[in-house]
């Protein structure tokens, strides 16, 4: 067995067994698309004058993918990413409302935004990195009256 005891093979094929086993996760994880995903809502809290979200970055969608907020109060955006190596982006580019966000959240790590809808409507939001958005990675964000 080229010096290779009974006991170092065993542990060499436990070893080779855990790896192709973490391999087939990442792999799967990664080749999952948001498309099949169902839609989820969420409805951004008033806390003092502030309305505060949270939305999961994860690969290739947004949990939840349809966010509602109210026109002319401060949004506080808390975004996760809870991928394991990749960074995704949040974006919304809607200049006609005066909404321009861009944030990058590094894989594992959470980055928080701050914006005031002023518009009536209902705008996207999405990943740009690669091909994210056309995967999933998109959602609405839907700013209504009180």
């Amino acid at each position: 067995m080229n010096g290779l005891t009974v006991a170092g093979a065993k542990r060499r094929v436990r070893w080779v067994g855990a790896a192709a086993a973490v391999a087939t996760l990442v792999l799967v994880g990664c080749a999952t698309s948001g498309l099949e995903r169902l839609p989820s809502l969420g409805v951004a809290e008033l806390s003092g004058n502030v309305q505060v979200a949270r939305i999961k970055v994860n690969s290739h969608f947004f949990e939840p993918n349809r966010l509602i907020v109210q026109v002319g109060v401060t949004v506080r955006l808390v975004l996760k990413n809870e991928t394991l190596l990749a960074g995704h982006a949040f974006v919304v580019f809607a200049p006609e409302a005066d909404l321009e966000i861009s944030a990058y959240v590094p894989a594992r790590q959470q980055v928080t935004v701050q914006f005031v809808p002023r518009q009536l409507g209902e705008f996207t939001f999405y990943c740009n990195i690669d091909d994210h958005a056309e995967r999933g990675a998109t959602g609405t964000l839907v700013v209504v009256e009180e």
